[in-house]
């Protein structure tokens, strides 16, 4: 039994780690660790995902007693874990995998605030493939909390996450949530000037007005898009709010 790369044979490997174990001391924590840090590693080479989140899970939890992983060693294993799981769409294994990783971001290694919130928000897609509604939601609302104490100086970013957030609650039909971030995300754009996410973000608000039964609320947004535009005398943001506003209620948007 080889490696997909061919590179060693791994069931002579596996044989090797066997002998070794026998003759290790049972009060041996790092090294424990260490062979199932090894064996994780292994398993994920292999394909077999869920026997390599065990061992993984077993290292990670010995070297919290007793450090041995380094932050480029737990990020690689659980990363490329979860990362191969979603691959595979096992979204119950890939979100045990993010919420590993984030575990040992938070308690182990000081890591890139940028890389604890991106875990954190593809541990919510991870919980919403799963069929894990609420906790999804409740992952993404404490990602957006965070980042918005994290990423306060990086506007552009923030923006992104807010809309990107306010579909995610679309798509689960939780429109308070939608109207939350998609609010948030309207202020943050007067604020910054930032006519592209303020015009998406009052018509997303639209969209959620006529969904929630409210009309007219819907066409006073889509109309206060068109002024906003005038204001700006861009005539190609004119000339968009104008069309959207005779399509809305064409269709029945508003």
């Amino acid at each position: 039994m080889t490696d997909p790369g061919r590179s060693f044979d791994i069931g002579a490997l596996l044989a090797e780690l066997d002998a070794i174990e026998k003759v290790m001391s049972p009060g041996d924590v790092k090294t424990w660790g260490e062979m199932n840090f090894i064996r994780g590693v292994i398993h994920l080479r292999l394909g077999k995902l869920d026997e390599a989140l065990a061992y993984s899970k077993i290292a990670a939890s010995m070297s919290f007693d007793q450090p041995f992983l380094s932050s480029d060693e737990h990020s690689f294993l659980f990363s490329n874990l979860a990362s191969r799981a979603e691959s595979a769409k096992r979204w119950q294994l890939a979100a045990e995998a993010y919420t590993s990783l984030i575990a040992f971001f938070d308690t182990n290694s000081p890591c890139p605030e940028a890389r604890r919130l991106q875990a954190s928000e593809s541990l919510a897609i991870c919980l919403r493939n799963a069929g894990q509604r609420e906790e999804a939601l409740r992952t993404m609302d404490e990602t957006v909390r965070r980042a918005e104490r994290a990423l306060a100086p990086d506007i552009a970013e923030m923006l992104l996450l807010l809309a990107r957030s306010g579909q995610f609650a679309f798509d689960l039909d939780d429109f308070e949530a939608v109207r939350r971030y998609q609010e948030r995300r309207r202020a943050l754009a007067t604020q910054h000037d930032q006519a592209a996410h303020l015009d998406d973000s009052l018509y997303r608000l639209a969209v959620v007005s006529m969904c929630t039964g409210m009309p007219q609320e819907a066409d006073d947004l889509m109309v206060l898009r068109v002024c906003l535009a005038q204001e700006s005398h861009d005539d190609s943001r004119i000339a968009t709010a104008k069309r959207d506003l005779l399509m809305s209620r064409h269709l029945g948007l508003s």
